[in-house]
């Protein structure tokens, strides 16, 4: 599955086991705005560590103007994330 966001927000991953990734889409930025991409960790609800990383980053600019940011969220961690 990919997700799509739209322009500077925060968003987040939903049961995401150990070791798979998601696919995601930035768009929303014009040429000569400074993106940042990262991936922060969630809740420690259950005393476990989290790790994510991000990955693939790919930049597009598009013929007509758009531009968009691929990249890949994976779970490099042991546990689910939630």
């Amino acid at each position: 599955m990919t997700t799509v966001i739209y322009g500077p927000k925060g968003f987040s991953v939903n049961d995401l086991p150990p070791g798979a990734q998601e696919n995601w889409i930035l768009w929303g930025f014009n040429w000569g705005d400074v993106v940042e991409i990262s991936a922060h960790p969630f809740s420690w609800r259950d005393g476990q560590d989290r790790k994510l990383a991000v990955t693939d980053i790919m930049s597009e600019a598009a013929l007509d103007g758009s531009r968009r940011i691929f990249f890949t969220v994976k779970n490099s961690g042991n546990s689910i994330l939630s």
